[in-house]
Parts: structure tokens; C-alpha cells; sequence
């Protein structure tokens, strides 16, 4: 099996860029499955920086992106991540455009409130799974810890999206 570590990560002159340890060697495989990954790793990145500086369309843009690649991959721990934050995004998307009483907004015709919460669903559903399958003790309190802030970011949405025409009608409960 083999395991990549992305240590290090560099801002420079703007530019986000990831130290990934050199590939030396190897078969064609094992070089796809490292660029996958190296690209996973900047996506995210550049995905948090846009949204933390306010481009939610660009940062939406980049971790849709992410979640295929996560998805082609399997792996489940990022997928949840990933659904974490396109709902964080969606829900920073919805708030520019909510309007009480009706459809907050559309992307490409799928209702943002529905896709966050649906993302939101599959992250604690992820979050969940993990839980109930851990069983060491310090690992099970982290993939608690996971659980709850997951549950916290979906409940908080659905506080926030109550009088929407979209909310379900249970959304404040």
C-alpha cells in the first residue's frame, strides 16, 4: 500500500502550491494514483482559500471538483469532508440570496438549499458511519468530535433556512 504524506504547504507571491514529497520510481499506476492525490490536496486548498475570501462561486466550483475526484477514488473519509464544506459553501451561497417564502436560488436548476442539505446528510451519514465502526477509545472520541460539528454545521443550516419555501417543514425542530 501506498501512503502519501502531504506535509508541508507554502503561500508564495499568492501562488498556493503543495510540498509533496518526490516520486521516484514506480510503476504508471502508482504515478497516476500520486498525482491524483496531489491534485485532491491543491484543490482543497485552493477551494477553502476562495471561500474564506469570499468567491463562493469559484470555491464551489473547486470542490465539486474534489468531490468527483474523492468519489472516483473512494475514499469516504474525504468524500464526507468534502460534502462538509460544498454544504458550508452552499449555505454562505444561500444566505446571499434567501428570500423568505421562496426558492433561495438555483445552481444550474438544482435548488441550493436542497443540495446543501443533502450534502450535509452525507457527510454525518460518513461521520456516523466511522463512529459506529471505531473502536479505539481515542480514536472513536475524534470521529465524535467529527460527528458533532457535522451535525452542528447541518443544524444550524436548517435554523438558518426555516422560513424558506425549500426548508423541510420539520427544519426547525
Amino acid at each position: 500500500m501506498i501512503t502519501l504524506l502531504f506535509i508541508v504547504r507554502k503561500i508564495n507571491a499568492g501562488k498556493i502550491e503543495a510540498d509533496t514529497p518526490p516520486l521516484n520510481g514506480g510503476s504508471q499506476e502508482t504515478t497516476n494514483v500520486y498525482n491524483s492525490f496531489a491534485k485532491l490536496c491543491k484543490i482543497i486548498r485552493i477551494s477553502n482559500s476562495a471561500f474564506f475570501s469570499g468567491n463562493l462561486s469559484w470555491a464551489y466550483s473547486m470542490i465539486t471538483d474534489a468531490l468527483k475526484l474523492f468519489r472516483k477514488v473512494g475514499d469516504e473519509k474525504a468524500i464526507g469532508i468534502a460534502c462538509n464544506n460544498l454544504g458550508n459553501t452552499l449555505q454562505a451561497m444561500c444566505s446571499d440570496f434567501h428570500f423568505d417564502g421562496e426558492c433561495c436560488e438555483t445552481i444550474s436548476d438544482i435548488c441550493i438549499l436542497k443540495s446543501a442539505l443533502s450534502n450535509y446528510d452525507e457527510a454525518v451519514a460518513i461521520a456516523q458511519r466511522r463512529f459506529d465502526a471505531t473502536t479505539e477509545e481515542n480514536e472513536k472520541a475524534k470521529c465524535a468530535q467529527e460527528l458533532a460539528d457535522r451535525m452542528f454545521n447541518r443544524g444550524l443550516f436548517l435554523l438558518l433556512v426555516a422560513n424558506d419555501g425549500c426548508a423541510p417543514e420539520d427544519a426547525r425542530k
